[in-house]
């Protein structure tokens, strides 16, 4: 008995917020944050595969539901090596995007934290 395909997907979340995380926030040297990214990656496209449905009936043709996912169309089922690469391609995306908004929001924390510091603690005279 297994964690269900939600739990799969749930899981593929999480990899996807720490490697997210790690590529912020740690101290490591670049090609090392570089093979987690993409050891991350090849675990997703493996939670993704075990989350979500292996056949679909839909539009008179069975697919599976990373085909209709990431495939261009229902017609024409793509080759593994073809999703994977699209799926690899949305995976650095979306963790480029999440570096990117934390970066942001840590820019913001800190000004925020400055400006209550210079408030709070204001030279006396001034």
């Amino acid at each position: 008995m297994g964690i269900g395909g939600g739990g799969y997907l749930y899981l593929l979340i999480l990899l996807l917020t720490l490697n997210s995380v790690l590529m912020r926030q740690s101290l490591y040297h670049w090609a090392i944050k570089l093979l987690f990214t993409a050891a991350s990656a090849t675990g997703g496209w493996y939670l993704l595969n075990l989350g979500l449905e292996q056949n679909i009936e839909k539009y008179g043709t069975s697919f599976s539901a990373v085909d209709f996912l990431l495939g261009s169309d229902r017609q024409h089922k793509l080759s593994q090596s073809t999703l994977f690469i699209r799926w690899i391609i949305l995976y650095i995306g979306c963790v480029i995007t999440l570096v990117w908004g934390m970066k942001f929001n840590l820019l913001s924390l800190m000004t925020d934290i400055k400006q209550k510091f210079k408030q709070r603690f204001k030279p006396i005279g001034s």
